[in-house]
């Protein structure tokens, strides 16, 4: 999946069908870091490849997990040729359009969950997605390939699928029924070594995370939270700019704790069903990716960072923001003013942040 004219535009895409007597490959030719040739073939999507939207193409993400990753590919690396077809003097759009078109017939090997409309509110979707009882985790761990022996111990002796959650850099604004921001959460999970790995894609608004999956975590890890996520700061009300940033750092780190068994395993059942975490049984190629699935994952806060302009494909800049709940989603800032003072906002708060992270852990030393 990809966007048109996006920064960091996430593309699931690459390469003329080169057709073998096994499946479909795609022939993909990149310049290295050191001007060397080197040909990699792909043979499912998406390929977890990110590039800023402009000529030439350059890596500068890999997705983990994905093949990109299995086959070698390396951040900086740009695509020569795809198949028989140089990009020399072709614009981003010409290039994107041929790369989504060649790599249509390419296995789908990721599930996009659909984002969950009919129930946007918190309450709504705590209501979809309820939280596991400790009579059902031990059953509902098991189809997602993980084993314990209650609902508060793990099985020490059995292999646990290993869990890797990111962000897909960007946001979207969703107008149906209300103006909401969702954010795309990528996840990658391998139930074992001879297990095939499963990826997914889903969406959430920022009050959603912070409900419905931060506050759970914190909860439920008490005082050894600090420990977990003390370099891994969650994203501040309002959804300000770097939003997308913190939510990724916090996400990876929680991956780390739930695969280092620091979670209970009721809490752990409660995640995977709150992110839809695709069941051992279920087929990654159901769902395939499509162009509209995540048109506007344009970040503009990606584009603020990077000094770089973004354009979004479904939201035009004069579109009314999304809300958070009772705070409003950041709009990009157009002046030097606007910019400065949501910078000293932010650095403000995560000052207060910073004292108030202090004040606690010395009042648990005074305790101890």
């Amino acid at each position: 999946f990809g966007t048109s004219h996006g920064r960091w535009a996430q593309r699931a895409v690459l390469g003329d069908l080169h057709c073998g007597e096994m499946e479909p490959q795609l022939k993909l030719v990149f310049y290295t870091n050191t001007g060397k040739e080197e040909t990699k073939f792909f043979t499912e999507q998406p390929l977890g490849l990110q590039f800023p939207d402009k000529m030439p193409i350059v890596i500068r993400r890999i997705r983990q997990g994905s093949q990109a990753e299995q086959l070698g590919v390396e951040l900086g690396w740009t695509i020569r040729s795809i198949g028989c077809t140089y990009l020399a003097g072709m614009t981003i759009t010409e290039a994107c359009d041929a790369l989504r078109e060649a790599t249509s017939p390419l296995r789908c090997c990721m599930l996009v969950r659909k984002p969950p409309l009919d129930a946007q509110s918190v309450t709504r979707l705590s209501a979809k997605f309820k939280s596991v009882g400790e009579a059902d985790a031990v059953p509902i761990l098991k189809r997602y390939g993980y084993v314990a022996l209650t609902a508060k111990s793990w099985e020490m002796s059995v292999e646990q699928p290993e869990l890797h959650l990111g962000m897909v850099d960007g946001y979207r604004v969703i107008s149906t029924p209300e103006h909401h921001t969702w954010y795309a959460i990528s996840g990658t999970v391998t139930a074992g070594k001879s297990s095939a790995t499963r990826q997914w894609l889903v969406e959430r608004r920022l009050a959603h995370i912070r409900t419905l999956l931060h506050d759970p975590v914190k909860q439920g890890l008490g005082k050894a939270y600090s420990q977990h996520f003390a370099k891994a700061r969650f994203a501040h009300h309002g959804a300000l700019p770097g939003t997308a940033m913190r939510l990724a750092s916090w996400l990876a780190a929680l991956s780390k704790a739930i695969n280092s068994k620091a979670l209970p395993p009721a809490l752990v059942a409660s995640i995977l069903v709150f992110l839809e975490a695709p069941l051992l049984d279920e087929n990654a190629g159901q769902v395939a990716l499509t162009d509209e699935s995540l048109r506007a994952l344009a970040s503009n806060e990606e584009a603020q960072r990077e000094g770089e302009s973004c354009e979004q494909d479904s939201v035009g800049n004069n579109s009314p923001r999304g809300t958070d709940d009772e705070t409003s989603d950041h709009t990009t800032a157009t002046t030097t003013t606007a910019t400065t003072a949501t910078t000293a906002a932010t650095t403000t708060t995560e000052k207060q942040e910073e004292e108030e992270e202090e004040e606690q852990q010395q009042q648990q030393q005074q305790q101890q």
